[in-house]
């Protein structure tokens, strides 16, 4: 081999060991920013959490937060400070945030989610309403909203979503004790008596798996406390209970309140007529369409356990 060829050679050999060099920076650069990005702490406040709007993004600065697009503009405010509560069984404190959504000079009304995971909080999607919220309490995983006219509806954390639990005709909302003694399942409501659950309840399946599930995780418990959507059939000592969805099982021993109790009484007083696939006839998924091109957020079916997803992490 010629003088040249190997100065030729060793030439090449030094540019392929430099640009390898270069290449591996430039790559273990890219492997520390998005080591970075993965470390990147939620915020401990919900006021200060990114939500979904539709296609948009917004991350709230103090509860407010705007998208100033060149197609889409819009304001998002909170209302009144957070509402704490574990939403999807993790003994973590969630939050619930009563919004103002501004857009082309009209208001409507919203209601946020922020999970808390991984040390801070992660916001999820934005629900729209058509009435205005006056408050809003998270009693055993699940949101109970008061709108301004007075009357209650419930919304929960279903799968990785915020959605109005959805109420078929003669339907209510029933927080209590589910128990077993043979073939028979009772569901006690708080406040009420005991109610066999009907053999052909549409969720009668997920309600004997998760009172399954329950006695796996403790032997010697007796029963588990739960809150489903519900219909009574039949009258007097005969009557029986349709379950048609299982909203919440929280897995610690959680007890009947006399909120539960209050709730309850006022269900009796009022005519349970609520529209199919709402759940008031006041506080429904508000129709016009979130920017970006998705619809009003609608209800889903809730035939299983929601509430047990847990949230990415990250912002």
């Amino acid at each position: 081999m010629s003088t040249r060829q190997v100065v030729y050679y060793g030439s090449a050999g030094m540019f392929l060991l430099l640009l390898g060099v270069a290449y591996a920076l430039f790559m273990g650069r890219g492997v520390r920013t998005d080591t970075v990005a993965l470390q990147t702490p939620n915020p401990a406040d919900p006021l200060h959490a990114t939500y979904r709007f539709g296609a948009h993004e917004v991350t709230l600065r103090g509860g407010v937060g705007e998208v100033s697009g060149t197609t889409t503009r819009f304001t998002v405010r909170s209302v009144g400070d957070p509402v704490y509560g574990d939403l999807n069984d993790d003994d973590e404190p969630d939050a619930v945030v009563v919004c103002s959504y501004e857009a082309e000079g009209r208001t409507t009304p919203c209601l946020l989610l922020a999970m808390h995971a991984y040390g801070g909080y992660v916001g999820m999607n934005a629900l729209m309403l058509e009435a205005p919220l006056s408050g809003a309490v998270v009693r055993h995983g699940v949101i109970e909203l008061q709108t301004s006219a007075g009357s209650a509806t419930y919304a929960a954390f279903i799968g990785t979503r915020l959605t109005l639990v959805p109420l078929e005709q003669g339907e209510r909302v029933l927080a209590g004790r589910v128990a077993r003694a043979g073939e028979t399942l009772t569901v006690t409501p708080c406040g009420g008596s005991a109610r066999s659950v009907a053999a052909d309840s549409p969720a009668r399946a997920a309600v004997e798996a998760t009172y399954a599930a329950r006695l796996l995780e403790d032997a010697t418990s007796v029963g588990m406390f739960a809150v489903v959507v519900a219909r009574e059939e039949g009258t007097g000592e005969t009557a029986e209970l349709s379950v048609g969805r299982v909203v919440a099982a929280p897995s610690r021993e959680d007890t009947c309140t006399e909120d539960d109790r209050a709730a309850y009484r006022a269900s009796l007083l009022e005519p349970a007529t609520a529209p199919t696939t709402t759940n008031s006839s006041v506080l429904r998924p508000h129709p016009t369409p979130l920017p970006g091109g998705e619809g009003a957020l609608t209800t889903e079916s809730l035939l299983e356990i929601g509430g047990t997803a847990t949230p990415t992490p990250g912002t």
